[in-house]
C-alpha cells in the first residue's frame, strides 16, 4: 500500500465516524484501566504515534494493544483464523558508524571486527538514520489467542487529573514548531474581548493568547491557533472550514497526548461542519492529519 493511500484510508475512516455523529478519538476506557489508553505495542511497551495512532483508534477494538504477527508468535500466541491485519507506517532505520569528523565509514551490519573494536573504544560512534517509511501489518491483541499470562505484566493506574499533567514538554513542542515556521507569540493585546481565548493574525504571522488561561485551556487554544498558523496563512478556505480544521487538530492532538476532551470541544467541530458534505470533510481532514503528525513528531523530539 502506498503512503498516500494509507493516509486517504485513515481520513476516510475519520470522516465516516464524524458523519455518524461519533468522535473516533474518544474510547470507552475509563477508571482503572490499562496503563496506556492510546494504542501501543505490549511487547516493546512503546506507543504508536501520529497517523498510526489515529488509524488504530478508528478500529472497533476496546483493547489498545497492537502487535505484529511475529511478536504474537514470540509469546506463543497465534492470530485467530479469518482475522485481518491493519496497515501502519513503520520506520526504515539504518545504523551507521561515524569517524571523528562525523563521516560514515561503514554500516553497523557490515562492520569489520576492527571497526567493531574501534566502536567499543569510542573511536567510532554509531548513528541511527531514518531512510523513510514502509507499511507493515499489526493485529489487536483480541485478534490473537494470547492470554494474560502470555505477555508482559501491565501496570494499572487511574487516569491523570488535569491538574497533574505536566504541560512543559507539550508547550515546548508547540513553541518549537512556531519558531521553525517563524510564527510569533504574544499575550499582550488589548483588542481581544474577555470571551476570546486567543487568535491568529495571518498578516502578522502572530498568535495571541489570553495570559490568564488554565494549563489545559492554554495548550488546547495554542494547538488550535497553531493549526491556523500552519494551514491558513494563505488560504481560500472560508471561516467554517478553517475552524473545523483548527479544532479537529486540537482535539486529536489532545486525546493522543492523554489530555481529556470535553463536550464543548466536540460541539465546536460539529457546529462548524454542519453544512459540510462528506467530500468536504474528507478534503479538510487530510491537512488535519498532516499537522497532527508535525506536532506529535515535535513532541517526540522534545522527549528524546
Amino acid at each position: 500500500m502506498k503512503n498516500k493511500d494509507f493516509i486517504q484510508e485513515t481520513a476516510d475512516k475519520i470522516i465516516e465516524s464524524l458523519k455518524n455523529g461519533t468522535a473516533p478519538w474518544i474510547k470507552p476506557w475509563k477508571g482503572i484501566e490499562l496503563t496506556n489508553n492510546m494504542p501501543y505495542n505490549p511487547i516493546t511497551n512503546k506507543p504508536y504515534n501520529g497517523i498510526n495512532s489515529i488509524n488504530l483508534m478508528l478500529q472497533n477494538y476496546n483493547d489498545p494493544r497492537w502487535l505484529t504477527y511475529k511478536q504474537a508468535q514470540s509469546i506463543n500466541a497465534q492470530v485467530k483464523k479469518g482475522e485481518k491485519a491493519i496497515n501502519i507506517f513503520a520506520p526504515i532505520i539504518i545504523t551507521e558508524l561515524l569517524d571523528e569528523k562525523k563521516k560514515v565509514v561503514s554500516l553497523l551490519s557490515k562492520a569489520t571486527p576492527q571497526q567493531l573494536e574501534m566502536l567499543k573504544m569510542g573511536i567510532l560512534t554509531r548513528n541511527d538514520r531514518l531512510l523513510g517509511f514502509e507499511t507493515t501489518s499489526v493485529f489487536d491483541i483480541q485478534q490473537t489467542t494470547a492470554t494474560l499470562d502470555m505477555y508482559p505484566e501491565i501496570i494499572k493506574r487511574m487516569y491523570e487529573k488535569e491538574s497533574e499533567i505536566d504541560f512543559t514538554k507539550y508547550n515546548h513542542a508547540l513553541h518549537t514548531i512556531m519558531e521553525e515556521n517563524n510564527i510569533k507569540f504574544t499575550d499582550k493585546d488589548n483588542r481581544v474581548g474577555i470571551t476570546t481565548l486567543g487568535y491568529y493574525i495571518p498578516s502578522q504571522d502572530v498568535i495571541f493568547l489570553q495570559n490568564n488561561l488554565s494549563n489545559v485551556a492554554r495548550f488546547k487554544t495554542l494547538t488550535h491557533e497553531l493549526a491556523h498558523g500552519l494551514l491558513h496563512k494563505k488560504t481560500t478556505l472560508n471561516k467554517d472550514e478553517k475552524e473545523f480544521q483548527a479544532q479537529m487538530t486540537s482535539n486529536v492532538v489532545s486525546e493522543l497526548l492523554g489530555i481529556p476532551i470535553k463536550e464543548n470541544d466536540i460541539s465546536y467541530v460539529k457546529e462548524y461542519s454542519k453544512g459540510f458534505t462528506a467530500e468536504k470533510k474528507e478534503e479538510l481532514t487530510k491537512d488535519v492529519i498532516k499537522v497532527t503528525n508535525k506536532i506529535l513528531d515535535s513532541y517526540d523530539d522534545s522527549i528524546e
